[in-house]
Order: C-alpha cells, then structure tokens, then sequence
C-alpha cells in the first residue's frame, strides 16, 4: 500500500483555504459598487441623505443630485444660487436644506421647485445643520452672527413653513465642523460641539429639552474632535481633531466617557460616524482617507478600504436600514452597499486566514457569510 504523502495534503489543504480567502475577497470587492451617472466632478462632498432603498439626495455645495432608482440615474434639483451645506428628507417630495448664507430652503415635489422657509442674516450667516424626524417636525442650527448673540437652534412643528428660536444660552457660539458637530439622536436630546464660545467654555454642550437649554458636559474642552454622533441618548462615539489618533465612547450620554486609541483612527480632514440602524455595537467611521468599521461599539477598528473604493476622500455616511449603505465621496464619487454585513464579514475575515490546519476524516467547511 503506497504511503500517504500527508506533506502534500497539508499543501494543498493550504491552497484551498488560500482560493477560498481569494474568492471571498473578490466577492467583497463587488459590495461597493459606485453609483454617480449624471453627476458631475463638481469638487468636495457637503451632505447625503436617504430614505428607502431608492431615493437618495447629495450635496456637492454648488450642486444638488437626487436619485429615485438606488442612484442608477441621478438628476439635477439644485435650489438657484444656493451652496447647500446639509439635507435631510423623510420621502421622495419633502425635503429641505441648510445653506452657506444662513438659509433654509424646502420642498414639497421632490426639488423640482425651492421656497425660502428661513432667513435671517442679523441672527445667523451660516446654517450647518438640519434634521427633519418627520413631515412636521425637525431641528436647525445657525452660527452665532457676533460674540453677543446665541448659536441659533431653531425648531419647527409645521414642515418648516415656521421657525422658531429656541435657546438663549451658547452666545457666540459656532460649530467646529458643520453638521459634523451637532446631533439630535431624537427631538428631545442633542449634543453640540463648540470651538470657540465668548461667554463659556469650549467643549460639548448636552440638551435634555429640545435644545431650549444648553449644559456643558465636562468632557473634551481640550477641543479635539471634529464629529459627534450618538444611536441614541446615551451611547456616542466623538471622533478626534487635528491628527489625534483615538475616538471618545461613552454609554450614559457623557456623565463618563472611555478614550479608544488606535494609530487607524487617525484624523485626516473630515469625518463621519454612523451607527447601523437596530444595532449600536456596528459602527462606519470615516477619517476622510480610510473607512473603519468596528462591532464592538468602537473597542476595536478594521479597515474595510478596497480596490472599488481606495482612493475616495470620504464626507458623509448614511445609512436607510441594517443593510443598505451609502457613502458621498469628494469629485463627485457616490457609493453604494446592499449588504453592509457581508461587506464587514468578508473584509475582517481577509485578516484571519488561520496559521494552523487540522485534517479531520469528514471535512465541513463552514457555512459562507451572510
């Protein structure tokens, strides 16, 4: 009986597991897929929003694209004369927007025409942020004008037809970053992230009451961070500033905070954090030159670049459900996922080709990734 040659099994179990890692990688690379006919190299990403599984709405600045076909086609529907700074829409009709010149404008026919819902120059010179919760109710926020007037949150409860100021407190106030320094996980709580402040201090401010009242937190007044989000009232995540190489986490809305450092959080320009809708331990995170993902509620962070979208400076991440993402990317780059979880699967597992192989008589190879 001629002898097994186990050397030659061991290679080519070696081999196999190689093809395997090979074939699932390739597959990964085929998750992002980019999605931008119709839009043109038009310079830095501002904004994106979405809802659904087809429609989606993107800020250039100088241009406004929307897409009712999960971004096969986009179409032009930028309000005249306007640099668009944020947007946010609840359906394919109803969608407003936040601009450079401290207006808000609104839509009720999907942008084929803009009215002025808000302006104001003696109070605000420059919205950064607006969400809208539904077709009623949504939350802005202008810069402060001059050192003696407040940061100018704003409120409404009829589709933005009125606007009402809300706080008194923040004088002087303005953003860090845009909409990068503000989030209302709901109506009731926000957090805002203040560079520079005449009347106080520097830091993140917390809101219990829809942002009638502003109390400074403690935590981060050495003014490194450039993003703020939170899934709910009580877990965030506070991205870093000017090079620093860590996130801030925290579990009870900032009463205390854990720093996570990693040399793959290192600040480059702009950044983004979204939680995956329905489950706060997955998390994107982009520095503007590389897209992390971590699933342990930012403990631990991979990189899941590829050579679909290496070379992307990243802006803004949203998500429309637990699968769907979409990512706005500068010179007019827009992409796309309908499977997050496959794509962080198959990535991660790139890293973990095991060093050891045990051959057992009955061979089950494990089930493929979802």
């Amino acid at each position: 009986m001629r002898a097994i040659n186990w050397s030659r099994i061991m290679k080519n179990f070696k081999f196999i597991i190689l093809l395997l890692s090979l074939l699932l990688t390739n597959i990964s690379f085929g998750q992002w897929e980019l999605r931008n006919n119709g839009i043109n190299n038009v310079g830095v990403g501002q904004s994106i929003d979405a809802v659904g599984s087809n429609f989606v709405v993107a800020s250039y600045g100088i241009k406004l694209y929307k897409t009712n076909n999960t971004g096969l086609n986009w179409s032009d529907i930028t309000p005249e004369g306007n640099n668009v700074i944020d947007i946010s829409a609840v359906d394919s009709l109803h969608i407003w927007a936040a601009t450079d010149l401290g207006r808000i404008l609104g839509t009720t026919d999907g942008g084929e025409h803009w009215d002025t819902l808000f302006y104001d120059p003696s109070k605000t010179p420059f919205m950064n942020y607006i969400k809208m919760f539904d077709v009623s109710n949504g939350i802005a926020m202008g810069d402060a004008n001059n050192s003696s007037i407040p940061a100018y949150f704003l409120r409404t409860t009829n589709g933005g037809q009125d606007w009402t100021q809300v706080n008194t407190n923040l004088i002087g106030a303005y953003s860090n970053d845009t909409w990068r320094t503000v989030d209302f996980p709901n109506i009731k709580y926000g957090f805002f992230g203040i560079i520079r402040f005449s009347q106080g201090v520097p830091g993140i401010y917390k809101t219990t009451d829809g942002g009638i009242t502003w109390n400074a937190t403690g935590k981060n007044t050495d003014e490194n961070y450039t993003a703020i989000k939170f899934y709910d009232e009580n877990i965030g995540i506070i991205a870093p500033r000017w090079g620093m190489p860590s996130i801030i986490r925290t579990n009870d809305g900032l009463v205390n905070v854990d720093t996570v450092k990693d040399t793959k959080l290192q600040f480059a320009q702009h950044s983004d954090i979204e939680f995956v809708p329905g489950d706060p331990s997955k998390i994107l995170y982009t520095n503007y030159s590389d897209l992390l993902f971590s699933s342990d509620t930012g403990k631990t962070w991979q990189s899941i670049k590829n050579e679909v979208i290496d070379s992307s400076l990243y802006e803004d991440i949203v998500f429309t459900d637990s699968k769907h993402c979409w990512i706005l990317c500068d010179d007019g780059r827009i992409y796309y996922t309908p499977n997050i979880d496959i794509v962080t699967a198959i990535e991660k597992s790139e890293n973990n080709i095991p060093e050891e192989y045990i051959l057992a008589q009955n061979l089950i190879l494990p089930p493929y990734s979802r």
